[in-house]
């Protein structure tokens, strides 16, 4: 797999195009996907445009990480610049969003502060649609949140599995929920530390029953229901399952008792405990703590709790 950096130019009148691609085939002909890219090749013709490979990448991240820092705020400002997104991967573009600017009547990536601050002038584009992968044309595209609701086995989201962070120097980006920085703790989720006041809770909350999508297909737990086998190990299955986990000895629900305190000894019994107090006491998350050693989540504070471990 190549994975590489790369420079478009309109030889016509100079105006230029980054981005990276990933490919088997380095002679694919990839000649990039941007929305301004493609309205020029039909103005001026794709012959007119030339394409220049200016890196080669171990890893698809690296060559996003090396195309946030060239493609920045002050290039897609350039009027002789076809980006319209800041570099990274796609849908990269934390605390922007995308809008119709009622005084020049066109669409623009802003600021969300500028958005907030101008509601008057700029109207959300996106509102009630949701940016989706389609898996039986592996095309991105905008669907409205229903038909997302009621098809997600066919669409997901480009985010999904990712994780917004910052790094020492407070750049944000998206890494992989397995990215091993992530783990460890030297990226941090740019919401840790942070939360929601009271008052924006209740109006997420107003905000979510008036609109219904708690409710039905909307609801996120929708068509599923919890398990627990023998060994009092609890998980989510389609609803529609539920029959076949029954008859392979299965108790419908979550059980907390006797088998989750003995399943606790017999985890406790296979871990470091000095190695787990002292991860638990810096501070990493859950999640994160439940990866590095196996186990689910919800055993974490238990087994904190039955060693007395207390930050």
């Amino acid at each position: 797999m190549y994975h590489y950096f790369y420079k478009i130019e309109n030889i016509i009148n100079g105006k230029f195009y980054y981005g990276i691609h990933s490919t088997n085939n380095i002679d694919d002909g990839y000649m990039g996907s941007g929305v301004r890219l493609n309205q020029a090749y039909k103005k001026y013709g794709e012959s007119n445009f030339k394409k220049t490979i200016l890196k080669y990448f171990n890893t698809r991240e690296d060559a996003a990480n090396y195309e946030m820092e060239v493609v920045n705020e002050e290039m897609i400002e350039d009027s002789s610049c076809y980006n319209i997104a800041l570099g990274g991967e796609v849908f990269n573009n934390i605390n922007r969003i995308w809008v119709l600017d009622s005084y020049e009547n066109k669409q623009k990536l802003i600021k969300c502060e500028e958005y907030h601050k101008n509601r008057d002038r700029y109207h959300c584009v996106c509102e009630g649609m949701v940016t989706v992968i389609d898996s039986h044309d592996g095309k991105t595209k905008s669907i409205d949140a229903n038909e997302y609701a009621q098809n997600k086995e066919r669409y997901s989201t480009p985010t999904k599995g990712k994780f917004s962070v910052k790094d020492k120097h407070n750049k944000i980006f998206l890494v992989d929920k397995n990215n091993t920085k992530l783990i460890s703790g030297e990226y941090l989720p740019i919401w840790k530390g942070r939360h929601h006041t009271e008052e924006t809770k209740e109006k997420i909350r107003i905000k979510l029953k008036s609109g219904g999508k708690q409710k039905g297909v909307l609801n996120s737990q929708y068509g599923t229901c919890w398990v627990t086998s023998d060994d009092g190990k609890s998980i989510k299955i389609n609803a529609d399952l539920l029959d076949n986990y029954l008859k392979q000895g299965y108790t419908k629900g979550r059980i907390i008792g006797k088998k989750v305190k003995q399943r606790t000894d017999t985890i406790i019994a296979k871990i470091d405990l000095d190695s787990f107090a002292k991860d638990y006491l810096s501070g990493m998350k859950h999640k994160y703590i439940a990866k590095k050693y196996n186990i689910s989540k919800s055993y974490v504070s238990l087994i904190a709790k039955r060693r007395n471990i207390r930050k």
